[in-house]
């Protein structure tokens, strides 16, 4: 039987069924030493049965917390899974004190974080092994499989960061005018003074459709600092400028040796979907599949989006 929380009294059927779940399953609730010794969170729950791993790897501005819903629909289909908050995000290493501001210093940091993570901690647990990354965990993703590991057998990127949307700037002008910023010294600053998370959340301008998904979230969010992260940096703009260019150089996708499921959306304005199609036909396994009546956040969509999008997942996974 499938258990995927349906948004029907979405939030006390999360804290009656899936937190004391969640509580036995979990294996581990702990920090390791990344690549530069910095000091990065994970999560660790193991399946009663495990029939392989699975590694979830959040987007900008999220958190593991985010993905713990879905942690527990994989967690009942017999998958253990490992959550990490990438560095300037949740419990992890930060470069500021401001937890409404989202900084990196090189965009690389996250794909060696991942590596780390992956030798360290995934490598421990059974596989066969799997990747769901979302957004710029998705980039971060893409960038760590075109190295040619063959580590995970299987990897499903959804709405990935293959190009950040820009605003309608073409992207050698925004380049130059985030590159100028940071030679102006003003890497840790907030892009365009934009305010600080207030603790108000607007569903209706969110990357979700489903009210009840976005209200369970937000209430936690609104509770823990940790969660507040909002505003990118002009060091993370500048970076996030440059992730074309890498994931789309020549032989980069076609260095890929793992099947890719990559999911795009209708409504997106988060990501550019050409360069995910232009990514996705260089990968010599990858599929690509559009979803109807979403938006960025695929995995927060209403239950008739939700379902099939993770059947498709679990499917892939199985095959």
């Amino acid at each position: 039987m499938k258990i995927y929380l349906p948004e029907d009294n979405y939030e006390k059927n999360y804290d009656t069924l899936a937190v004391p779940y969640l509580s036995a399953h979990q294996t581990a609730d702990d920090v390791f030493s990344s690549f530069d010794g910095r000091a990065l969170h994970y999560e660790v729950y193991q399946a009663d049965d495990p029939k392989g791993t699975l590694t979830i790897l959040h987007g900008f501005t999220e958190s593991i917390v985010k993905f713990l819903p879905l942690t527990y629909v994989f967690l009942n289909e017999g998958y253990n899974v490992c959550l990490l908050d990438q560095r300037g995000h949740g419990k992890s290493f930060r470069y500021v004190e401001n937890p409404s501001l989202t900084h990196i210093e090189k965009f690389e940091e996250y794909v060696k974080d991942l590596e780390a993570f992956t030798d360290k901690v995934v490598s421990a647990l059974p596989g066969p092994l799997f990747l769901f990354a979302h957004s710029m965990g998705g980039g971060v993703s893409a960038e760590y499989l075109e190295s040619g590991t063959d580590f995970y057998t299987k990897a499903v990127l959804s709405s990935p960061m293959i190009e950040p949307a820009h605003a309608g700037v073409p992207l050698p002008v925004a380049k130059m005018i985030f590159g100028g910023m940071v030679l102006a010294g003003k890497k840790q600053n907030t892009l365009f003074n934009r305010p600080d998370y207030t603790g108000q959340d607007d569903f209706e301008s969110s990357c979700a459709t489903s009210r009840a998904r976005f209200d369970w979230y937000s209430k936690r969010r609104q509770a823990d600092r940790t969660l507040y992260n909002y505003n990118p940096s002009v060091g993370w703009a500048n970076e996030s400028m440059k992730v074309r260019g890498v994931l789309l150089k020549k032989g980069a996708p076609e260095a890929i040796r793992i099947p890719v499921l990559l999911f795009s959306c209708d409504n997106d304005n988060m990501v550019l979907r050409p360069a995910q199609e232009a990514f996705r036909k260089r990968v010599k396994q990858g599929r690509f599949v559009t979803v109807a009546n979403a938006k960025h956040e695929i995995y927060r969509s209403t239950d008739e989006v939700l379902y099939p999008y993770l059947e498709t997942i679990l499917k892939f996974f199985e095959e």
